[in-house]
């Protein structure tokens, strides 16, 4: 009888011994879905919190939140580092090598390799907004991207841009926190730009997709199947420019506008692209100064793209002064 009940006492004692590692290790799983990047999230709290480099630093902050997960953000920290200093981004780098496994997304390149796009990161409640990385051949980039385990439509996006300016003996880079929608999990809402027919009132939007809707008074909605441009002025919203989001909406439109003239334009594309560009050009000479240095670099890279895209040398050497105006 006395064994009997020893055997019970050691089961009970052994099922609350596999409990207790069940649930630690549940525990333990919890914490490294909700904490995937935690290495890298210390790291860049750890740098730039740190008063010996807050000199070295400044830091930009984009937030949009409807509600309490309709949400997105954009922490950018610009600097420019002694090179007798640098090792405090060692951290970082190791940091990023750690979490490496637990990303669903990674890309890195070091300096001198190529200037071709690494990786495009949109964000923004609206996915209207997008940062180019890979399009400086004597920049470094480390790009990682997590899930966010309470939410599956939701991701985190960690990078840094860096390199060294070695006639100033200093260590210039960029650090990237981003918060926000998945692109490939959720639909984006098309952004529009209007274009009015001057000889008929019709009035005809271009969607993200390059498509064209020609909108015909007291008609449905038709595409334009003859693509034709002739005739028509570029309109885009007469709301004033006040802010970098203001200006981020018009860049945005008018870059729809001119890739779909491109792609769909017709014979007389030519004179359509240069009255977009010329537009281009007036917004970054007027407002360019209400970009953060991160905003700028994201129109810079974007108006290059559009002249990759372009044969015309004029239109390149007026895309070429608005880069310059954003410098």
């Amino acid at each position: 009888m006395k064994q009997k009940k020893t055997n019970i006492i050691k089961k009970h004692t052994i099922m609350k011994t596999y409990r207790y590692f069940a649930t630690t290790a549940a525990c333990i799983i919890m914490s490294l879905g909700a904490h995937a990047q935690k290495n890298i999230d210390n790291a860049i709290d750890d740098f730039v919190n740190n008063k010996n480099y807050e000199e070295y630093i400044k830091k930009e902050v984009t937030m949009e939140q409807n509600g309490v997960k309709d949400k997105s953000y954009c922490y950018s920290y610009t600097f420019e580092l002694p090179s007798n200093k640098s090792k405090a981004l060692n951290s970082i780098h190791s940091a990023f090598n750690k979490d490496a496994s637990n990303a669903y997304n990674l890309a890195k390149r070091s300096s001198g390799i190529s200037d071709a796009t690494l990786m495009r990161v949109s964000y923004g409640r609206n996915l209207d907004k997008e940062i180019l990385f890979g399009k400086h051949i004597d920049h470094n980039y480390d790009v990682m991207l997590f899930h966010d385990s309470n939410d599956s439509l939701y991701r985190y996006v960690y990078a840094i841009v860096w390199k060294e300016k070695v006639k100033e003996d200093k260590v210039w880079g960029i650090i990237y926190k981003i918060y926000g929608k998945d692109p490939q999990k959720v639909n984006r809402p098309a952004t529009r730009t209007i274009i009015t027919m001057k000889d008929n009132g019709d009035i005809v939007t271009i969607n993200d997709n390059g498509h064209i809707i020609t909108h015909k008074s007291g008609q449905s909605s038709s595409y334009n199947n003859n693509k034709d441009f002739s005739n028509i002025t570029i309109h885009t919203s007469d709301d004033a420019i006040k802010t970098d989001m203001d200006f981020l909406k018009r860049f945005g439109n008018l870059r729809v506008a001119y890739y779909a003239v491109l792609d769909e334009g017709g014979s007389n594309k030519l004179t359509i692209c240069t009255g977009i560009v010329n537009k281009i050009l007036e917004l970054c000479k007027s407002y360019g100064s209400l970009l953060n240095e991160s905003e700028k670099v994201t129109c810079m890279d974007s108006i290059k793209e559009m002249q990759k895209r372009s044969k015309d040398n004029y239109l390149k050497a007026l895309l070429n002064e608005a880069i310059n105006e954003l410098k």
